[in-house]
Order: C-alpha cells, then structure tokens, then sequence
C-alpha cells in the first residue's frame, strides 16, 4: 500500500507539472526524465502473481493480493520511465483486469484501497503512450468503464452531501456494505480518496472529471457495463 500511494503520489504531481500552463525552463535547470522504480523492484512486480479482483475471495478484500498487491503499480510506473522490460507483463495485467470475475468491485469502500493498485495502474499507462497506444479501442472502453466505476463509487463515498453522512447513521457503499465508515483506519480512508486522485487525473482534469460525476446516470451506466 505504501509503494502504491508513493507512485501514485509521483504520477499525480509530474501529472499536474506537465498540465501547468507553458512557461519557458531556466537555462540552468533542464528537464529530468521521470525517476522510475529501481531494477529489483520491477524484476519482483514482473514474476508476482497476476492481481485478480472478486467479491468472492475471501477476506473483505476482494483480492488475491490484499498486502501484497503493488506490482501493477510498479510495472506502470516502470513503463512510464521508459523501462520496456515492464511493458509485456504490464499489458497482460491491464488484459487480466479486464476479464469480468478479474475486474475490481468498485463499490467505493473497504476494497477501495486494493482498487487503487488498478486503477493507478490504468492511469499511469494512459499517460505512456507507449503502451496505451497498443490497446484496442474495445479495450480502452472496458478500462474507461472500470475508472468510471471507481471514480463514482468514490465520490459517493466521500461526499459531504452523501445522505447516510448527512443523517448521520450508519454509512453504506453503492452496494449496500456495511464496513464503512469516513473517519475509520487510514486504510479504510486513503483508498476512497486515492479514488478520486486517480479519476482526475484519468479523465484529463478536474472539469471533466466533474462532467462525468455530473453526467453519471446509474441504470444506462450497469447496462453499459453489462454488455461490456
């Protein structure tokens, strides 16, 4: 979880750098590529099992990785680099997520923080064109999808005008689980919020991030989701 939240703290701000309005670099300070993970750490995130995600795996999760789950994190953040020995294992990671009883719950609560490890990953990779230029367009929609998915049940989780927090009662995620609460373990909060760090930077922005919060509509999105 540490290694997820550095890396994913490292893409957003060298997000926000790039996104800065153009100004001209001081002579005296060229730009520096990316700092990527060091070689062991990628040897390690390339041989760790796929990251699988199920609401059946036991242990509140939903994943076969709970403490154990940074290497698609790592793998996208090696690629970002400009390290291409991440770059098969990485794919096959982004293509395993994809296939429905892989796919992360989304429901925007305790599984939220291991929903990170994939979420991050997609957006990292969605800034390296590298990789992200050798998805299919179907491809590119299902992970649209799972982002979309995430970034909402987040933002319904955090939400101050979220009604369980307004009534102040007992709160519940989009799937109607129990286990939540915002002031709980950071490991309950930093997932939720890590859900909504990703969404802006995946969807290009907080304005569009918001249009899509703002165009949300649940019933089109699960039948979407359904054929997908």
């Amino acid at each position: 979880m540490k290694h997820s939240l550095f890396m994913l703290a490292l893409v957003c701000t060298s997000w926000l750098w790039h996104s800065r309005p153009a100004v001209a670099a001081p002579a005296a300070l060229p730009a520096k590529p990316l700092a990527g993970p060091p070689p062991e750490a990628v040897n390690e995130a390339i041989k760790a099992p796929l990251t699988r995600h199920n609401r059946s795996i036991k242990g509140g999760a939903h994943t076969n990785m709970g403490h154990h789950g940074e290497a698609p994190v790592i793998l996208a953040a090696a690629a970002m680099a400009g390290n291409t020995a991440a770059d098969a294992r990485l794919l096959e990671q982004m293509r395993y997520t994809m296939i429905g009883g892989n796919d992360i719950t989304a429901n925007g609560g305790y599984p939220a923080q291991h929903d990170r490890h994939v979420t991050a990953m997609y957006t990292i990779a969605k800034l390296t064109p590298r990789i992200w230029n050798q998805l299919s367009a179907v491809e590119r929609q299902r992970i649209d999808l799972l982002m979309k998915a995430a970034f909402v049940s987040c933002a319904f989780t955090t939400s101050d005008n979220n009604p369980f927090v307004l009534a102040k009662t007992q709160q519940y995620t989009v799937d109607g689980d129990s286990n939540l609460n915002r002031d709980w373990n950071p490991n309950f909060r930093e997932g939720m919020v890590g859900g909504l760090l990703v969404g802006v930077v995946y969807f290009g922005g907080a304005e569009k991030a918001q249009a899509v919060l703002e165009g949300y509509r649940h019933t089109p999105f699960v039948n979407e989701v359904a054929a997908a």
